[in-house]
């Protein structure tokens, strides 16, 4: 009987050893899903307390979902939908208005479905951003990778209006730079003459193109000195240039000078200075003052009395030639 014990008792061993085998396995597969949840639950209880698996899958959708809709609200996703994009100075002041990136997108869309790597991209990004009517040049173009194309632009910079009247085009303004470079009229409004210095006396006419010099060596002239000007406009209150030949009297050596006048808001006039033409071009006398000079001696009639006026109403504001030093003994 005490055998017959011995092995009923041994048998019952194993059976027990394979429950707990069991019991053993079934925890360690459910463990990880456990475990999963159970961290999850935690990391974002860290952060919000009392958020459980349920909440916390919850959450997440909300933060996913609400992402994609500010991403398409911005219209992040479909201004970086390309490989690569393009970064590039701003233009300032009246071209302000202007998207110059949206405007080569426009006129040459082509572009913008080339590879990064293409051979020609920088070379046609160059071409397409100098066809700008308010580029002046691109000065520099190149990759910096990993996706991006990063230009350096100079911009037109209008510096005058010049006062045209024909029987064909009738009066009107055009926007000119310090270089008497034809600017387009599209990007200016009748207010925006005010802003700039107004050329006049001009009887010459431009070419219907723009980005193309006037060719007149007068206008050119105007545009330097409103160049010159322009610091100054509002201090003086200067409104424009007048452009005009002179009078016997003006002769100089023979010459009859080219006269070139500003205007104040006060109605004054003052002869700035007087240029000669020969077959060379255009040449200032070369007994005029420096615009240095000039602004010294406008800002000392400021001092003294006020305003910029002739001492006569018969004479015309103007500035006294340098005298020729007599050569030393």
């Amino acid at each position: 009987m005490a055998k017959r014990k011995e092995k009923t008792e041994s048998k019952s061993v194993p059976e027990k050893t394979d429950s707990k085998t069991t019991a053993a396995r079934q925890s360690i597969e459910e463990k990880p899903s456990q475990w999963n949840q159970g961290s999850l639950s935690r990391f974002l209880g860290f952060f919000i307390p009392g958020v459980g698996f349920g909440g916390a899958f919850l959450l997440i959708s909300a933060i996913i979902m609400g992402l994609l809709y500010w991403l398409n609200k911005t219209n992040y996703l479909s201004d970086h939908s390309q490989s690569w994009q393009v970064e590039y100075n701003l233009p300032q002041g009246v071209w302000a208005c202007e998207n110059v990136l949206e405007s080569v997108r426009k006129n040459n869309p082509s572009l913008f479905e080339k590879s990064y790597d293409d051979d020609t991209l920088l070379e046609d990004f160059a071409n397409s951003f100098n066809m700008s009517p308010i580029v002046k040049t691109v000065k520099s173009v190149q990759r910096r990778f990993p996706n991006t194309i990063v230009l350096d632009l100079e911009y037109f910079d209008p510096v005058a209006m010049v006062f045209v009247t024909s029987k064909t085009i009738g009066k009107g303004y055009i926007a000119v730079d310090k270089d008497g470079t034809q600017l387009s009229s599209m990007f200016f409004k009748k207010s925006d003459i005010e802003n700039y210095l107004v050329i006049s006396g001009i009887k010459s006419l431009p070419s219907n193109l723009v980005r193309h010099p006037w060719n007149d060596t007068r206008v050119n002239t105007a545009c330097q000195i409103a160049y010159e000007l322009r610091p100054y406009k509002d201090e003086f209150g200067i409104v424009g240039i007048y452009v005009h030949e002179g009078s016997e009297s003006d002769e100089y050596k023979g010459y009859t000078p080219v006269c070139f006048e500003i205007w104040l808001k006060n109605h004054t006039f003052i002869r700035w200075s007087r240029y000669i033409s020969k077959s060379t071009g255009i040449q200032m006398l070369d007994n005029e003052l420096t615009t240095d000079e000039k602004i010294a001696i406008l800002r000392q009639r400021l001092k003294e009395k006020g305003e910029i006026k002739s001492d006569s109403q018969k004479e015309m504001f103007q500035f006294v030639p340098k005298k020729k030093s007599s050569p030393s003994k």
